[in-house]
């Protein structure tokens, strides 16, 4: 073979040449280690192999949460070649142990939460109720904890709900997370949306006093159907046995917002109606078109999102999806209907009237993300917001959607009539240092806003009422400017 094949002959001898060299690589592999050259895992592994085991099953355990992964994960094929591949003598935990430490990993989330919360001073709850696919119900609670001068933002429970969405079943599931969490001495309101069974668990008896009265509930083991009595109690004998005091409730100002849309919309004409309808099947047919689709992604228009009942400000979104795909390419939605199987054409006037609604509905979208806010106070930015959005109604011009500007303003004027009667609101406006008092539009509303402020002030330790009066001696008109600032001063 070597006279014949040489060529052969020496492709094969090196190829023995290199197995051989491999092998003593295998059998000591720091015989040949060039300078520079990272050493192996498995030396690391020989070395603290317990250690580094333990690392990277935490390691997949918070992989397998942050990605909400099923524990099935560790035992897939393709993630098992792929840690044989990276870390031979790694073994993957079963399915069991990795459910073990999960439960550790959970326990320990959840002994740092209750330290944050046991370290706060002062917080405030939003709460929540909803039904998944499935039909199952779910509550939800979120605590905004002031910790260090901070604000943080948790969620500490998603409970299964079972049994009706009554006020009760509401109240009763809120004061036991209340109980548990021990926050019943910190708690300073809560924040629920605007349904009535909400509106009713946190709603105080109007036919008692604080001090006399309280209404009774059924105990489980009673099978008694009459009605249950009133009877005048002293508060103080019961006080141990209902640790529990329902804090303030607060309406979910953006929802609040969403309901002023709703309202707008209802008293809009009757062509308008239909022009929101055509509009929606318009983008229906986009979305369940290949054709149209491949035609708005060869001229790049943006994605045109659907509205959605439960989704806020989706009917601006597809309005403003609409129109900037018309500014993109002139005509492009008279194309789409014409490949598409839509016979929906939205004419000149049509046009002109989206304009219009979408730039009623833009002050309430960004009103919206302004309340949304997590990092930062907003409670003293709803009374600037309100009056910034009927002064926006007051100032917009329309021609074609005047019905939907009016029901917008009447809805304002209705579902926000008491804000600038509310005291919480009215100093938190004042004390913000985005807001302050820019926001008031007479002189006496500025001379009540400081009494009420003034009155509070003696209640306060000395101490906390000096700083408050240097604060609110200080030029109100002229803050500094900051990106808060801006948006703020945009709402009004």
């Amino acid at each position: 073979m070597q006279i014949c094949a040489p060529i052969a002959w020496k492709s094969y001898n090196a190829e023995v040449a290199d197995r051989s060299r491999r092998s003593r690589k295998r059998s000591n592999p720091t015989s040949e280690t060039d300078s520079g050259i990272q050493q192996p895992l498995a030396k690391y592994l020989k070395e603290d192999k317990v250690d580094r085991s333990e690392l990277i099953t935490k390691a997949i355990s918070k992989y397998l949460i942050k990605s909400m992964r099923p524990v099935s994960e560790v035992e897939n094929e393709g993630f098992v070649d792929m840690w044989k591949e990276v870390e031979p003598d790694y073994h993957l935990p079963t399915r069991k142990t990795m459910r073990n430490k999960l439960k550790q990993h959970c326990e320990a989330v959840d002994s740092k939460l209750k330290d944050m919360i046991n370290g706060s001073v002062a917080c405030a709850a939003q709460c929540d109720i909803w039904t998944s696919r499935r039909m199952h119900g779910y509550f939800g609670l979120c605590l905004t904890l002031l910790n260090e001068s901070r604000l943080e933002t948790r969620l500490v429970a998603c409970r299964r709900f079972l049994g009706a969405h009554t006020a009760e079943n509401i109240s009763s599931m809120y004061s036991v997370l209340v109980q548990e969490l021990g926050i019943s001495n910190k708690l300073q309101g809560t924040v629920t949306d605007n349904a009535s069974n909400m509106v009713k668990a946190f709603k105080p008896n109007e036919e008692q006093t604080n001090e006399q009265q309280l209404h009774l509930a059924a105990s489980p083991d009673d099978n008694d159907d009459d009605d249950l009595m009133r009877v005048t109690i002293d508060w103080n004998e019961v006080q141990d046995e209902f640790p529990t005091t329902i804090p303030p409730r607060y309406g979910c100002l953006a929802h609040s917002l969403q309901l002023v849309i709703k309202d707008g919309m209802n008293e809009a004409t009757a062509r308008i109606k239909s022009l929101i309808q055509k509009c929606a099947s318009l983008v229906a047919t986009i979305h369940k078109s290949c054709k149209a689709t491949e035609l708005l992604e060869e001229y790049n228009v943006s994605h045109i999102p659907m509205p959605n009942a439960t989704r806020w400000n989706s009917t601006y979104a597809m309005l403003s999806g609409l129109i900037k795909a018309e500014d993109t390419v002139d005509g492009i939605l008279k194309k789409v209907s014409d490949v598409a199987p839509s016979t929906v054409v939205l004419s000149p006037k049509d046009l002109d009237t989206i304009k219009e609604l979408r730039g009623l509905l833009s002050h309430f979208a960004h009103a919206t993300k302004l309340l949304e806010s997590e990092t930062q106070p907003t409670s003293g930015l709803v009374i600037p917001t309100i009056v910034g959005l009927k002064k926006a109604m007051q100032l917009a011009k329309t021609q074609h959607a005047t019905s939907v500007k009016t029901g917008l303003q009447c809805s304002l004027a209705s579902r926000f009539s008491w804000i600038m009667t509310d005291e919480h609101f009215l100093i938190s406006a004042a004390l913000s240092p985005s807001c302050k008092l820019k926001w008031t539009e007479t002189q006496d509303q500025e001379q009540n806003i400081c009494s009420i402020i003034r009155a509070q002030l003696d209640a306060m330790p000395s101490s906390m009422g000096d700083v408050t009066a240097e604060y609110m001696s200080t030029d109100a008109a002229a803050p500094p400017t900051t990106s808060t600032d801006t948006e703020a001063s945009q709402c009004m």
